[in-house]
């Protein structure tokens, strides 16, 4: 009975440093990515779609997808998948 507990609380383990701690990981990073999200930034959706933040209203990103048609598309905030660019250079630190 030992060596069974012994084997489970090992296999638990490794479930949690292979599998739970890496994907707690990347969602921390993905929220504090969608936490930094701002007005005329540059983003690409889950879809694959590109556009440029107009605004940004609660749970919802409003997206600019064609700039000569003036088209907007409203977006959850975990529609988005990554930052592309930002409008604005970075400061050097």
């Amino acid at each position: 009975m030992p060596s069974m507990m012994i084997m489970l609380v090992s296999m638990g383990l490794f479930m949690y440093f292979l599998v739970i701690r890496p994907q707690r990981k990347e969602q921390k990073k993905k929220e504090e990515m969608l936490g930094r999200i701002k007005p005329k930034d540059k983003v690409v959706t889950f879809t694959g779609l590109y556009g440029q933040v107009v605004e940004i209203e609660g749970d919802d990103v409003v997206l600019l997808v064609d700039t000569k048609k003036d088209v907007k598309m409203r977006f959850r905030r975990s529609a988005i998948d990554g930052i592309v660019a930002s409008s604005e250079p970075e400061e050097k630190k």
